[in-house]
């Protein structure tokens, strides 16, 4: 606050009329602009009459300062400063100076002088945005106009830089979580803890076709009692899940029950509710949630955009998990379309020629490949594979290994989507066999449907549930260590790392994985210390 007397906060309008439950606000056409005016003297002067009296929407504080004493962090505070033409030159001076101290993203200062002649000696000073002579108050274009372009363009100037500042964060927050339940966590908490909203939750549908509660952070108290309610089928989750687009509410209104009783008591003005896609999928949502009545402009487009980041995000996390793994039921796919990509990799190739997979790195567009040649002329299997891939690299010679980028949808594809994990796969000229694991066995069916709507020849073999034993792939020795180590124990062996001379170093590893270099040594030297202590000391 500034130190000096103040007039008050004067609140001018009203943002909006009252907005119902069920309705949609599809725009922010209609904005609070928030301004500090800076007089030398009590009384209202004509730059408080003039904004009153416009049509734009502005929330006014008045204040009064002669001195550098009566000046505090209320610049920081506001969108605009207008200097009146009742401040003096040492009050000027001292908020001038006060706002240059800020180093990024400076708010306009719009200065009404005397005469023009002092216009023209302030608008040299970096910190000026605006000069206007007393004299033009009331001529066109009008002072409401003015500021209000400038504030718009500070906006825009600070969405630039939390654009720049969320990129920053988000690349760290990806090199950090691998897991789905860590990306779900680290996002909401992303949103809480930079950005300043009181609630963000994430629902994704786990290839159930509904929404289920996944990750939440700030006020999750709210999550909780939402979900305990039988009025819920507006909330902006299920909105945004349901209509593919943004849906939004402000100011939160308690009165009409539902949701947004519950979220009033909870303290929130206003929600967003953005759906979550991949590759134009909508498999979940995020809804964020805030204090403020209104909606700030960009958030909008903010939050779409941090949604996309989400949805490729939790693909990319699903994907690690899904690489070799064990889970309660496996299920036998088959797939005889040609279509598939790896079997028309192997078109006009001897009817015994089989690869099997044994890894697939998910890429935003493709799927990296590591496959061996099993049966078959290596000879004529690379051209067939580079004819068929974006790119093909031999690893090994004995046995004939290969990485190969292929474009989605493949069937590894379907099966994250539908939350299964690769155990492992077989592929000849007339199929891909694959062996995958899954939830329960209510979801087989589920999966097979999913399967069938991309692919013309599907069909479902051997089904292994909890109470028999699991085709994880690993032996018991394996079972210390934690799905992350074995992944990158798994992947960086496939690779050639363990090889002498190294085919590859941690750098590479971490590059394909998509990880830090010091998180793939991490992982190596705690998966080898893990295993060396289960073989030579099994009892302890």
């Amino acid at each position: 606050m500034f130190a000096g007397e103040q007039t008050g906060r004067t609140e001018i309008s009203m943002i909006g009329p009252h907005t119902h439950r069920g309705d949609v606000l599809r725009a922010t056409t209609e904005e609070e602009y928030d301004v500090l005016v800076v007089e030398g003297e009590r009384t209202a002067g004509a730059v408080t009459e003039r904004l009153e009296s416009a049509d734009e929407t502005f929330t006014l504080t008045e204040a009064v300062v002669h001195t550098a004493d009566d000046v505090d962090d209320r610049v920081t505070d506001t969108e605009c400063i207008v200097c009146g033409p009742t401040l003096g030159a040492n009050g000027r001076s001292a908020v001038l100076s006060a706002v240059g101290c800020r180093d990024i993203c400076r708010c306009p200062v719009v200065v009404v002088c005397e005469t023009a002649q002092a216009c023209e000696s302030l608008l040299g000073r970096d910190v000026v945005t605006d000069c206007i002579p007393g004299s033009q108050l009331g001529q066109s274009p009008t002072l409401a106009c003015r500021i209000s372009t400038h504030i718009e363009s500070y906006r825009t100037r600070q969405a630039l830089a939390n654009a720049d500042r969320a990129k920053l964060q988000i690349l760290e927050t990806l090199r950090e979580a691998v897991s789905q339940q860590e990306v779900g966590t680290a996002f909401c908490r992303l949103l809480v803890n930079a950005y300043g909203s009181q609630c963000a939750w994430i629902r994704t549908t786990q290839g159930r076709g509904e929404l289920t509660r996944q990750w939440a952070a700030g006020d999750t108290g709210y999550v909780s009692d939402v979900l305990d309610a039988d009025t819920r089928a507006t909330e902006p989750s299920i909105r945004a899940f349901q209509t593919g687009d943004v849906t939004a509410f402000a100011p939160i209104n308690g009165e009409d029950g539902g949701w947004q009783a519950t979220a009033a008591e909870h303290g929130f003005g206003s929600a967003v509710g953005v759906p979550i896609a991949y590759q134009g999928t909508v498999f979940g949502a995020l809804s964020v949630y805030d204090e403020m009545c209104s909606i700030p402009s960009g958030t909008r487009d903010f939050l779409s955009w941090f949604a996309q980041i989400v949805g490729y995000a939790l693909r990319a996390a699903a994907w690690r998990e899904a690489v070799l793994s064990a889970a309660p039921v496996a299920v036998e796919v088959e797939l005889t379309d040609e279509s598939v990509p790896l079997i028309d990799s192997l078109q006009g190739l001897p009817d015994e020629t089989r690869l099997s997979v044994l890894s697939a790195i998910p890429r935003e567009e493709a799927v990296l490949y590591v496959i061996e040649l099993d049966e078959g002329p290596p000879d004529e299997a690379l051209p067939r594979l580079e004819r068929a891939s974006e790119g093909v690299a031999v690893l090994t010679e004995r046995p004939p290994r290969f990485e190969a980028l292929f474009r989605q949808p493949t069937p590894e594809t379907v099966l994250m989507t539908h939350g299964g994990q690769l155990v492992s796969v077989s592929v000849t000229p007339e199929a891909v066999v694959m062996t995958v694991a899954v939830r329960s066995e209510q979801r087989v069916e589920g999966l097979f449907d999913a399967f069938e709507s991309e692919y013309d020849a599907v069909s479902i073999g051997a089904v292994w549930s909890r109470g028999t034993e699991e085709p994880t792939g690993y032996g018991d020795i394996a079972e210390a260590l934690t799905h992350r180590q074995r992944q990158v124990l798994e992947f960086a062996y496939l690779n050639g790392y363990f090889d002498q001379p190294r085919r590859h170093n941690t750098t590479e590893i971490a590059k394909k994985l998509g990880l830090s270099r010091q998180t793939v040594s991490q992982h190596l030297r705690t998966a080898q210390r893990k295993l060396l202590r289960e073989l030579l000391e099994p009892e302890r």
